[in-house]
């Protein structure tokens, strides 16, 4: 972690297409590597001293329902994955809010998204 949210030598996002007639599919990969605390930091707990991996998976699909009218649904995080815990009070507070790092990991959970693009 530096100056106060957790900074990882590896972190990526992979994105991959599909599509055939009407349909298209498309997932996304966010990758946030390991981050472990600077050395000559303040340990509050040993279990807060590193932060795991974390990967989260979105999909979205859609099909051209008629020539004037696209569906569309996306699910982000569609495995639910938690951001990991921190002790309360580590990291600066404009950074830690509920004892997870809202700045740099999906706090929310899985979510949905429907929209429906007409054309007149």
């Amino acid at each position: 972690m530096d100056v106060g949210t957790p900074y990882s030598k590896t972190r990526f996002s992979q994105r991959g297409n599909w599509q055939h007639g009407k349909y298209a599919l498309s997932y996304n990969w966010r990758y946030i590597g390991g981050s472990s605390e600077q050395p000559g930091g303040t340990t509050y707990l040993p279990q807060y001293s590193t932060l795991p991996a974390v990967s989260y998976f979105d999909l979205s699909g859609s099909v051209q329902a008629h020539k004037n009218l696209k569906l569309a649904l996306t699910i982000n995080n569609i495995t639910n994955k938690q951001p990991p815990f921190i002790g309360t009070g580590i990291g600066p507070g404009a950074t830690n809010f509920g004892n997870v790092f809202p700045t740099v990991y999906d706090i929310v959970g899985r979510r949905y998204t429907l929209v429906a693009t007409a054309k007149f």
